[in-house]
């Protein structure tokens, strides 16, 4: 084997571990949900099928049978093999759907890496590096969301369809006809999680319909390989969609029906065209999404005939036309995203390659340097994002405070909002809600021990009795510092055990 090539393949292997490693931490410390639909369209739809909610307690979507069951149906698979193997703990059975999502995503990642092989040397080893490492990736790869599924997904397709040699934008290269079949199956199963994905998969149709070095009608085979290959997964989907909602049904259509046509998507607000480019470039990591978003533009006029352009423009320019926005919408494109960089200013080619090279030749001077630890410090501060506030609480009751008995709280744990949080609740909790002078009356009054659950660090005043505190989302200290009511506004949950007054204890 010749050296470069030996090479190459230990750095792929380098940084698919170092990847690898990154999500799995991810997926151990990085409890909670990034937006609700995470937790109550995926971990509730699977609390129903193993008895621990109730459909009324679910949010509209499951009337409205607008949302998939495929993912939900993995996790019910999942949770009853844990219970079989004796993983009884929900919060360990969640950690089994972070790595189960996680794995799907690392799958894709390295599915990308290898695909980089035809590039520039320093763009593909760039991009590699890239992939394992890009600030968002390994805190989106530990999400239960559908657009983390879909996104893995859409990745493993547009791979089957990237040429192994040769030209990088060719248009739709000379491929086995099970290639293009492959292909659909897997945007299938990405449309099967996220609907929104219907998006990509027409950009990707319209690529090879009109990319193609090829006869009219060869290309038109090719688009039907697609479209059979995707036909499969959405077929597959419908006894599950049956088995989920009770009937049979066509979610995709309600789904486009309710929030299209009837405007429930418009309630939640909408916003203009022009709105994406807000939403990605206003967070603390503005100098990498700013110049992610000027990559996107480049890439897209430099390979214009790049299948990943296809599926991205046709993607965001979908979403941009609907009038409400968020940013997860444009979580499927988190894969294509890192060859956005490498490719937009050091791939050579035509279209300012000259000009973009002299950007690229920054990489390794204090732009670069600057850029790469931007990365890391979002990378970390992903990776440290506090749980929600009921997630924290949760685990407390169910790790740290005594089964079975009362416990006092400060606010409901099992409530956000005004949707109910059913999967990693235990049969026999016992929760009341309390103000401050409830829990002083409630102390003086027991002759046991009061397990209370405080949104906070500290106590409310006049409790009384002795507190022991048994656990704590930050540590006590951290209030000294509380300048400006900086941790009063963070998401800090206490458990408390506390002893009534001698004299309480002797009536």
């Amino acid at each position: 084997m010749p050296d470069a090539e030996l090479a190459w393949r230990r750095w792929v292997v380098r940084w698919a571990l170092v990847s690898l490693a990154l999500i799995v931490l991810a997926c151990v410390v990085s409890g909670g949900f990034l937006h609700p639909d995470e937790y109550f369209q995926t971990i509730e739809f699977a609390a129903l099928k193993l008895g621990r909610t109730d459909p009324s307690a679910l949010p509209w979507e499951y009337a409205a049978r607008i949302r998939p069951w495929l993912q939900p149906a993995l996790y019910v698979a999942l949770a009853k093999g844990a219970m079989a193997a004796g993983i009884v703990n929900p919060f360990h059975q969640v950690l089994l759907f972070r790595l189960f999502g996680g794995l799907c995503l690392w799958l894709a990642i390295l599915a990308l890496m290898r695909s980089a092989k035809p590039l520039e040397a320093s763009v593909r080893r760039w991009m590699v590096a890239s992939l394992a490492c890009l600030w968002y990736l390994p805190y989106l790869a530990a999400r239960t969301s559908s657009e983390t599924l879909s996104a893995s997904f859409l990745a493993l397709g547009l791979c089957c369809l990237l040429p192994t040699t040769g030209k990088v934008d060719g248009g739709a290269p000379e491929l086995p006809p099970a290639r293009f079949l492959l292909a659909g199956a897997l945007l299938g199963v990405s449309f099967s999680f996220r609907y929104q994905a219907a998006f990509a998969a027409l950009g990707v149709g319209l690529w090879v319909l009109f990319t193609a070095r090829a006869t009219p009608l060869t290309a038109l085979a090719r688009a039907t390989l697609l479209v059979a290959g995707f036909a499969g997964p959405l077929a597959l989907s419908l006894p599950i969609d049956h088995w989920g909602y009770g009937s049979w049904s066509f979610p995709p259509w309600n789904y486009f029906y309710e929030n299209i046509v009837a405007h429930r998507a418009a309630a939640f607000g909408t916003k203009p065209f022009w709105y994406y480019f807000i939403l990605l470039n206003r967070s603390a990591a503005a100098p990498l999404t700013v110049l992610l978003t000027a990559a996107f533009a480049i890439f897209a006029v430099r390979f214009p005939r790049h299948p990943f352009t296809w599926a991205s423009v046709a993607l965001f320019l979908c979403h941009s036309a609907v009038g409400h926005k968020e940013l997860r919408f444009l979580f499927p494109l988190m894969l294509p995203a890192a060859f956005f960089i490498p490719m937009a200013f050091g791939q050579p080619g035509p279209r300012g390659a000259a000009v973009f090279a002299k950007i690229w030749a920054q990489r390794g001077r204090w732009p670069g340097r600057i850029l790469v630890a931007v990365n890391g410090a979002a990378l970390l501060a992903l990776l440290l994002t506090a749980p929600v506030r009921q997630l924290t609480a949760q685990r407390y009751l169910r790790h740290d405070l005594p089964g079975g008995g009362v416990v006092h709280c400060s606010a409901d744990p099992f409530l956000f909002g005004p949707l109910r949080m059913g999967f990693h609740r235990h049969p026999d909790d016992q929760v009341r809600v309390v103000d401050g002078p409830g829990l002083a009356a409630t102390v003086a009054a027991s002759r046991a021990p009061v397990y209370y659950l405080h949104d906070g660090l500290t106590l409310p005043e006049g409790v009384g009795g002795k507190a022991t505190r048994l656990h704590g989302s930050a540590p006590a200290w951290i209030s000294r510092f509380n300048f400006g009511g900086w941790v009063d506004r963070l998401r800090l949950v206490t458990a408390w055990r506390i002893e009534p007054p001698s004299g309480a204890r002797e009536k």
